[in-house]
């Protein structure tokens, strides 16, 4: 699972699918670091409601198992 945390530069409101889009850069290079293919990772998106100056992503990589129904 790749759980991805965006933190905005300020407060003004931000579309999930944007800060998806923004990063997809980043996302190739987690799995090219890994030596996987980016169509593997499950992602869970959070928006933070903190802000940091230039803005920055926060990368939480697990394993994911998928629970037969």
């Amino acid at each position: 699972m790749l759980a991805l945390e965006f933190i905005p530069p300020d407060r003004r409101r931000r579309d999930d699918d944007n800060c998806i889009a923004a990063f997809k850069s980043g996302r190739d290079g987690v799995a090219q670091a890994l030596g996987i293919d980016d169509s593997r990772f499950v992602t869970q998106l959070q928006i933070s409601a903190e802000t940091i100056k230039g803005g920055a992503v926060r990368v939480r990589i697990s394993d994911y198992v998928e629970v037969p129904a």
